[in-house]
């Protein structure tokens, strides 16, 4: 049976494969019979040859007047400031010969020097940039502004996965479209490759998917007996907690079905991304392994859609505003976050400033997300939190382009273009070509440097989230003391972090106050740990000694004495000779002492 999806598709690919079209990111300029698209975030040139190639088209140069004018108005449309920009002229095959990648040498176009130009600087000027009909020879490796240009051919038509890429297959089980790249690509250049084209790296969501996958692989790969490609996993934290590249875990997303003995994370430098085998099953690798990849891309995502949202009656917005502040009461998360029914979910600002991989730490160990003004409502909530805090200041955001540089993406896969928002002024600059995340202040962003330290808001969506057993909600607990609930935690971090992740998802690391405690936690900790090589290896626990006196306390401020259990392993406590001691136990339940910042397992507790 046809769904309304599939009929809404086959209205929108009607419309769109009927008219001119190339991408919805690209402008048509009927003078020159193609297309352009300005990418403001600055690149070095060989960055923007490869993000135009990828794209479907080539670095824009200014071969005629007809091109200039084209250029013109793109760099006056922007809101950023766009002084100079890359154009596709270079001498790198033939040094001092300067040649458009169409072949078009510098001395027929109508362009002249800049004052001083050219001067090939320190004997590495190999690349040219545009401003306003003059250039200048420039080093590749500065970070510029670029224009894309597509020419208009007859064979371009939109397929019904809405790109003029045929190699994209539609399936009608998932709506999804998908390609598979032959070509051997590293992990991070497969993520660029299919940003570039409109999607993304793969996400299985359902073995439905999978057994669609399946199909279109033994359909490719007839004769093949196996191989791996890249789809968008990754142990982003590199803790064992496998996530999508939209930020749900493997259970969220709908499927985790890992090839036996996988994953095992051996070879090498360790195995971070993820991929799939031909018969669809999860795969882990090295980051650098050069494999084929799996694309995925919805048919609207480079093509103009009709909002249903535009065409609400103001009665039907009103009864939709009026079920979610009905909603309200039955919405329970956390008390620290506030609710917000426009967006149907919740926010609490972090004012207390941190790195971005610590933002999407702390907001992912709290069951959020870090907060991207990804539509208007999200837009008006984060400014209504910063207005909140009284004060002026930037936020991260959970835009980056990490994975793919120059393509800004939302954790959750929104591209930082199709956002309600405008670049603060000077900005972006890519600065020393090292800013990869997005900063937000009062609906204008910059590119910042992912080491910065800013405060940051996480974001909660959904319907109400199920009550657990502790007062924190909190998956795999287990329960039957009266003194709490425990979570076994089998990614490493050091005793601080350990600490840290504790408190932010609502309770702290353990503290042992009796030896029915301890027999408890160690029949716990038999389910996950074979207790004949139980006595190797620590598990931090609540106390430490920083004084380096053999003053050991809970993080409580309680004496272990006092806390009611101090049965140390024969051994053991000893003063670490780099530092504070950090307190944990063997699987047996028993006491021992380690260095604080050497990474291991740890045991959390939470109340009732």
């Amino acid at each position: 049976m046809c769904s309304i999806k599939h009929l809404v598709l086959l209205f929108t690919f009607y419309g769109v494969i009927e008219s001119k079209q190339f991408r919805s990111d690209y402008t048509y300029h009927q003078e020159l019979d193609g297309w352009l698209k300005l990418h403001a975030v600055p690149g070095t040139w060989h960055e923007a040859r490869q993000r135009c190639y990828m794209e479907g088209a080539v670095l824009a140069s200014p071969v005629n007047a007809d091109m200039q004018n084209a250029l013109r108005s793109e760099m006056n449309k922007s809101s950023t400031e766009c002084a100079r920009i890359y154009v596709g002229v270079h001498s790198l095959f033939s040094k001092g010969y300067f040649y458009s990648l169409e072949g078009v040498p510098l001395s027929k176009m109508s362009v002249q020097w800049l004052p001083g130009q050219p001067d090939n600087a320190g004997n590495n000027e190999e690349c040219i940039a545009y401003v306003d009909g003059r250039v200048a020879d420039v080093n590749c490796s500065e970070v510029l502004p670029f224009l894309c240009y597509k020419k208009s051919t007859a064979d371009i038509s939109v397929t019904p996965c809405g790109t003029t890429d045929r190699e994209y297959e539609f399936s009608a089980k998932t709506g999804s479209c998908y390609k598979i790249h032959k070509r051997h690509l590293n992990w991070a250049d497969a993520f660029k490759a299919c940003s570039a084209e409109g999607g993304y790296l793969a996400i299985i969501n359902s073995r439905e998917e999978a057994a669609v996958l399946k199909d279109m692989y033994s359909h490719h790969f007839a004769n093949t007996l196996r191989f791996v490609s890249f789809i968008g996993i990754h142990d982003w934290d590199k803790d064992r907690t496998w996530k999508t590249i939209h930020g749900q875990t493997l259970k969220e997303a709908g499927y985790a079905d890992w090839e036996k003995g996988k994953p095992n994370n051996q070879n090498g430098p360790g195995q971070y991304c993820g991929g799939i085998t031909l018969d669809v099953k999860l795969f882990d690798l090295p980051c650098d392994e050069r494999v084929k990849f799996l694309c995925e891309k919805d048919p609207n995502s480079l093509q103009d859609y009709i909002s249903l949202e535009g065409n609400m009656s103001p009665l039907y917005r009103y009864i939709i505003l009026l079920i979610s502040f009905m909603a309200i009461e039955c919405k329970q998360f956390r008390l620290e976050y506030t609710y917000y029914p426009s967006i149907e979910g919740r926010l609490k600002l972090h004012n207390i400033p941190a790195n971005y991989k610590d933002a999407r730490l702390l907001c992912d160990v709290e069951g959020a997300t870090l907060a991207s003004p990804s539509n208007e409502y999200l837009k008006n909530v984060l400014d209504s939190e910063l207005n909140k805090a009284e004060v002026e200041f930037k936020i991260f955001t959970g835009v980056d382009s990490i994975f793919s540089k120059g393509y800004f993406y939302s954790i959750e896969g929104v591209p930082l273009g199709d956002m309600p928002l405008q670049w603060l002024p000077g900005e972006p600059d890519n600065a020393g070509g090292k800013e990869d995340c997005i900063a937000y202040t009062k609906g204008s962003v910059a590119d910042v440097k992912c080491s910065e330290l800013l405060p940051f808001v996480c974001y909660k969506k959904g319907k109400e989230t199920p009550k657990a057993s502790c007062k924190t909600i909190i998956g795999n607990q287990s329960t039957g003391m009266s003194s709490g609930c425990y979570k076994y935690h089998q990614e490493e971090r050091t005793w601080p972090e350990a600490h840290k992740f504790c408190l932010a998802s609502g309770g702290h690391l353990a503290i042992i106050n009796s030896e029915q405690e301890a027999r408890f936690i160690k029949q716990y900790l038999s389910t996950y740990i074979d207790m004949s090589r139980a006595i190797n290896r620590i598990i931090y626990t609540g106390f430490y000694d920083w004084s380096g006196k053999g003053h050991w306390r809970t993080i409580q401020g309680q004496s272990l004495e006092e806390a009611g259990y101090a049965n140390f392993h024969q051994g053991y406590p000893y003063i670490p000779v780099h530092g504070p001691g950090c307190g944990g136990i063997f699987g047996d339940a028993m006491l021992v002492s380690g260095e604080c910042f050497e990474t291991s397992t740890f045991l959390c507790q939470y109340k009732k």
